[in-house]
């Protein structure tokens, strides 16, 4: 990871909670929709969800990391028997990958969900499950005319993106 401080990098997109760091400008960028996802091959053979009061009779996939920061990763395992997070990874290609051959249930950003055939809606993104982004300029080069330049030219595009900030 490069790090401002150093000037190996001049801007930074960071999620989770926002860094306190005096000597950053912290940003907030957007909130990256996250809802639960399963293919119909998994809702075909279990069938589908019927509320939160269900979930505790389907499986799921989820992080191996029971310390993550990730909203939706805490909420998957307070509200879900251990027993029922059934493949557990922490790379997130292997995590989809899991959700689109019939795994279990998972959470998936909205964006990449909405381009993959073959899904289903389990629950619409919730607010406490969204990742909050950031973007992070060391002081020192925040009022620079090319950092300046690019935070707005990125402000501008992203806009335009169909993911949800």
């Amino acid at each position: 990871m490069c790090r401002l401080e150093y000037g190996e990098e001049h801007v930074a997109i960071r999620d989770g909670t926002p860094q306190e760091t005096p000597d950053n400008v912290v940003q907030p960028f957007g909130t990256l929709a996250i809802g639960l996802y399963a293919s119909e091959a998994y809702i075909r053979k279990h069938g589908q969800p019927r509320g939160d009061a269900d979930y505790a009779n389907h499986y799921f996939v989820g992080s191996d990391d029971a310390e993550s920061r990730a909203p939706f990763s805490r909420w998957l395992h307070e509200a879900v028997p251990a027993e029922r997070i059934v493949f557990r990874c922490s790379d997130i290609l292997h995590y989809r990958d899991a959700i689109l051959a019939g795994g279990g249930i998972g959470f998936m950003a909205k964006w990449d969900a909405q381009r993959v055939e073959g899904l289903v809606e389990i629950a619409a993104p919730r607010d406490d499950w969204s990742a909050p982004f950031w973007l992070v300029t060391h002081v020192d080069l925040h009022r620079t005319t090319k950092v300046q330049t690019f935070l707005k030219f990125l402000k501008e595009e992203a806009k335009s993106w169909e993911i949800g900030l």
